[in-house]
């Protein structure tokens, strides 16, 4: 039982007395006006009941209880009581839980108002009803219902994928990108982001990690938590597919916590076509090698030579490497082992320089890598003519150099072409990440670029951040 219906229960004790100094009616209480505002409100957002009671009795009455009685739970934020009429109005509260607030009038003079000010926030969305009851103890109780709407927030969540690169091969390590946006205009809680691979495929990496993450049954889960409207985040996953074969991904966004006024973009498809290498008869040897002391690094050329039938394009894959080396200029690794491309057709017969560079942390000659060459798809290099910054570029030992500022842990790509309206455009490989805020690259040849720049009569180049 609340301690309303107790106050109440003792009613008869003291009715009588009340009645010996007037015989008011019950309808003489005259009398209780009520509104709520905003209405409607968004969820999470307080509402104000600004309720009124005038004492219609002839008589002072003393103690009056006035009771707001919710339909559904919320949260008590403040009440304030002032008087209209007099200066005497004293009174409390003396029960707040999240369905009920009582407040007692120590004295309430005849013809004076009470002017009653109750603001809570209301737990979830529908309508809201207080149920305000006044009563002293006499036979008076006047009792409305004051209803407010309370509507979900509302947004548009959306979630984007980036084309995966082409010419994955099995076992290769590729990223994939998923950005979701909160379009507004409100902010959204709870948003989660599933993103389905399929079984063959191993998450090795998800950056930025955190412990909201779970991956199981090949669906990873990423709690976003509260976005604000505007906001966006970026993931990069990085996964290796095990098998070949044409796949699907796809990667959806949900929130229950708003009302998703366009729920078209909340769900993203992709495919990745994940192939095998092509047969072929490679050869790849070292022919020589030397420590670079502008660039730090240890370069060793090789020499690939085609064996066998005509070859599309082509890898060096290299393996065996201890002591903190690792291949500076890898575009990627697959099971791990690194690999350069050679993005250009290898006749049957033909053979090609290459210049691997590798840190090292010794700068005397190394033995401890392997080499190996097979045949793959080319990948499409070509450029957009619309990317990048010009950037002016000097000659360099063993090639052109080129210098632009950076932002620390930012990925830039570089574009080259023969022309400086870049309308035969073509990416170096690999894009590189800034490791200060100015970056120093030298475009030697292969397999950066497809031919040395000493072997062109021109070349421009263009860079920009890619992530």
């Amino acid at each position: 039982m609340s301690i309303s219906r107790k106050l109440f229960a003792a009613a008869p004790a003291l009715a009588g007395l009340l009645f010996l100094h007037s015989p008011a009616k019950a309808q003489d209480f005259g009398f209780l006006n009520a509104t709520v505002a905003p209405n409607p409100a968004l969820v999470g957002s307080p509402i104000v009941f600004s309720i009124d009671i005038t004492n219609q009795f002839g008589f002072s009455l003393s103690p009056v209880y006035v009771t707001n009685a919710y339909s559904r739970p919320a949260v008590f934020n403040s009440a304030i009581l002032l008087n209209g009429v007099s200066n005497i109005l004293a009174g409390e509260i003396i029960l707040t839980n999240s369905t009920e607030v009582v407040l007692v009038i120590n004295t309430f003079i005849a013809g004076d108002i009470a002017r009653l000010t109750l603001n809570v926030t209301p737990i979830g969305a529908g309508p809201f009803t207080n149920q305000i009851t006044v009563y002293s103890f006499t036979p008076s109780t006047v009792t409305t219902n004051v209803v407010a709407t309370i509507t979900p927030p509302e947004a548009d969540l959306a979630v984007g994928m980036t084309n995966v690169t082409s010419g994955v091969l099995t076992n290769d390590s590729t990223v994939i990108g998923l950005f979701v946006t909160n379009l507004g205009p409100n902010s959204a809680s709870g948003v989660v982001v599933s993103n389905a691979l399929p079984t063959s495929f191993k998450l090795l990496s998800v950056t930025p990690s955190g412990a909201s993450n779970s991956f199981s049954g090949g669906n990873l889960v990423l709690n976003l938590g509260t976005m604000a409207s505007g906001n966006s985040t970026q993931f990069e996953l990085l996964v290796q597919p095990t098998n070949a074969g044409n796949f699907q991904l796809s990667a959806s966004v949900f929130t229950a916590d708003v009302l998703d006024t366009n729920t078209a973009n909340n769900v993203v498809t992709n495919f990745l076509n994940v192939i095998d290498s092509l047969p072929s008869d490679l050869v790849v040897i070292p022919v020589s090698q030397q420590f670079n002391r502008q660039t730090g690094l240890m370069e060793v050329s090789v020499l690939l030579t085609n064996a066998g039938s005509n070859v599309p394009a082509a890898r060096i894959i290299v393996g065996g490497l201890t002591n903190g080396t690792w291949l500076y200029n890898a575009a990627g690794t697959n099971s791990g082992e690194p690999y350069v491309v050679y993005n250009e057709a290898l006749a049957s017969g033909a053979s090609v320089s290459l210049l691997l560079e590798f840190y090292v942390l010794v700068r005397t000659p190394f033995t401890n890598y392997n080499l190996s060459a097979i045949g793959v798809p080319p990948v499409n290099l070509n450029a957009s003519t619309n990317s990048g910054v010009n950037v002016a570029y000097t000659y360099s030992s063993g090639g052109f150099m080129i210098d632009f500022a950076a932002t620390p842990g930012k990925t830039y790509t570089i574009i080259y072409s023969t022309n400086d309206l870049f309308s035969n455009a073509l990416t170096a490989q690999p894009s590189i990440v800034a490791p200060a805020n100015r970056v120093q690259w030298i475009d030697n040849g292969p397999p950066k670029t497809v031919s040395h720049p000493s072997n062109t009569t021109s070349r421009f180049y263009r860079v920009f951040q890619s992530q």
